[in-house]
């Protein structure tokens, strides 16, 4: 039997000028980041067929 290798993963962004790992980010830059990550998915999902933004603060979301 094969041996099992653990493989891990890490995440980085560009914060400024400095790369930083996605695990030590704030709770709300953790938001931020996946709200965008998102609604960059959709748009590209849905090209020429509808344009997605993040809600500001205080609309409504369905």
């Amino acid at each position: 039997m094969k041996k099992q290798q653990k493989i891990t993963v890490k995440a980085f962004v560009h914060v400024g000028d400095e790369l930083v790992d996605v695990d030590t980010l704030p709770p709300e830059k953790k938001v931020e980041l996946a709200t965008r990550l998102k609604v960059d998915y959709l748009n590209g999902m849905f090209a020429g067929k509808a344009v997605f933004r993040p809600a500001q603060q205080g609309e409504a979301s369905l």
